[in-house]
């Protein structure tokens, strides 16, 4: 009989990957973007200021980001390797909690084969609330098993720490919070939580952690909490019950095909030549409370979102589910447990890493011919270059404030050399650190895509005195034919502020 695998070598297995994964996830987009995506530069934008929330998210993308560009600058490394370490702490995470249920090749290959779904390593490059939430939910799921079985009291107050980051993190994590109370409630085992103060010390962090981003909401008009209602209910007015349907089905199949490769490479234990002798797995038995954690955590909150979006009428974003896929594997895995031999390992990590260049490829290729359709392309540096420049010949004073879109706004407020604070779209209300009185008297540019003509003729009447209103066009990087329009106008600084 073929000796067994030492358990460490599954530790330093899992390493290696983890350290793969995040070296070429962190490079690669670092050599071939000239732009930081859409979500991380949105969060850059926010962690310019300090705040308790921001206009559409609680705090701790903002912070992180900002910490983040502190690091590494106008580069982005630093933005692109959060956004992987959070899918790599995932990993970890769900090993060790699997270590709990299964042998630890099983636990491994429910952690590895997570790689195989682009949430965790393509999607993830764009750090924002979706790519974070990865790593909280299942540092939350971890500690709340180890908390709920063995009532120890650094594992509840981990468990509360873990989930007050991730509701400061996205509101939807309450979908999460359910299947965790019916746990509690209905396994015989975990009601005896209740009954230890562990359990409310936990509460107490929590709300300690959560409680001044709710008194900041309460002063910022609920900023946040309207975003995400008019984010769930932004559809059309006839919107019915079939097309209430047919949109929480093509979010459930998106997820159902997200994690079909994965699957597959677990149902591929089955096939070849089953030899027991030559089996390095031991099978475990699960009890009934571990079923009930694992169905419970894993595919309750997808199905409280799907009940929540039938009942009311949410339209659904895939984006939304982007941790919903964490324990899926680990699930099956578990009533699976194939037997498996050295060489259908060997066979799995070879496939499991042929499938990772190949989305390594992907990407490059993605990038490289697809210009006109990736933020990859855009030409953000150019652009703050050109318009700055702009503003120093006319004015000869700093940039202070750009004012426009997210998306055009940022990516002045990024990479122009001023650094000026961003004017989202004008609004106090989203950009609450605003000083108007300011913006009048320091000047400002306004820049909005051409598809947003309507917004900037709203600013053309809202500041009568714009000067130099033009289109300017720019090329996209790697792209023959495709420009970006912009509409550009200058609101000019008062005389005291010039020359400066």
């Amino acid at each position: 009989m073929l000796k067994k695998l030492n358990i460490c070598i599954y530790d330093k297995i899992l390493i290696f990957f983890c350290l793969i994964h995040i070296f070429f996830w962190t490079v690669l987009p670092t050599c071939l973007r000239f732009c930081l995506p859409m979500d991380a530069l949105e969060s850059v934008t926010w962690g310019q200021h300090f705040a308790l929330g921001y206009d559409k998210n609680p705090f701790l993308v903002g912070w992180l980001a900002k910490l983040a560009t502190k690091i590494s600058g106008e580069n982005g490394w630093a933005i692109y390797m959060l956004g992987q370490l959070s899918a790599v702490i995932c990993f970890i995470a769900i090993y060790n909690l699997g270590r709990k249920f299964v042998a630890p090749i099983y636990a491994l290959i429910a952690a590895l084969v997570l790689d195989c779904i682009t949430m965790y390593n393509i999607d993830a490059i764009d750090f924002g609330d979706n790519a974070l939430t990865l790593s909280l939910w299942a540092l939350i799921i971890l500690f709340f098993y180890k908390a709920a079985a063995n009532q120890k009291l650094l594992d509840w107050l981990c468990c509360g720490f873990f989930a007050a980051f991730a509701a400061m993190t996205k509101y939807s994590v309450v979908v999460l919070f359910a299947p965790m109370l019916i746990f509690l409630l209905f396994d015989s085992n975990a009601r005896a939580s209740f009954k230890n103060k562990s359990f409310y010390y936990a509460a107490i962090l929590f709300l300690l952690i959560v409680t001044p981003h709710f008194i900041w909401l309460y002063f910022h008009n609920f900023i946040t909490i309207k975003y995400a209602f008019f984010r769930t209910y932004a559809h059309k007015a006839n919107y019915n019950f079939w097309q209430n349907l047919k949109t929480t089905y093509d979010f459930s199949l998106s997820l159902v095909l997200s994690s079909l490769l994965p699957l597959l490479l677990c149902f591929g234990f089955f096939f070849g030549k089953k030899k027991q002798e030559n089996n390095i797995a031991t099978k475990q038995s699960i009890n009934t409370s571990k079923w009930k954690f694992l169905l419970l955590l894993g595919f309750g909150p997808w199905l409280c979102t799907i009940l929540l979006s039938l009942i009311f009428s949410f339209n659904l974003h895939l984006g939304w589910g982007t941790p919903f896929l964490s324990l899926i594997p680990l699930t099956l895995v578990a009533f699976l447990q194939p037997a498996i031999t050295k060489q259908k390992f060997k066979y799995f990590i070879i496939t499991l890493f042929s499938i990772i260049c190949l989305a390594f490829v992907t990407y490059i290729y993605v990038t490289e011919y697809y210009a006109s359709n990736s933020s990859a392309n855009y030409p953000a540096k150019k652009i703050a270059k050109k318009l700055t420049q702009i503003w120093h010949n006319k004015y000869h004073t700093q940039l202070k404030y750009v004012i426009g879109r997210m998306w055009e706004a940022s990516v002045i407020g990024f990479y122009s050399q001023d650094k000026p604070e961003v004017f989202m779209s004008g609004d106090n209300e989203i950009a609450f650190w605003i000083d108007k009185k300011d913006v009048y008297r320091r000047g400002a540019i306004i820049v909005y895509n051409s598809k947003e003509r309507v917004e900037f003729n709203n600013l053309r009447v809202k500041y009568k005195n714009l000067t130099n209103i033009k289109i300017m066009r720019f090329k996209i990087i790697r792209s023959k034919n495709d420009f970006v329009v912009l509409y550009v106008a200058f609101l000019p600084p008062r005389d005291n502020f010039k020359h400066k």
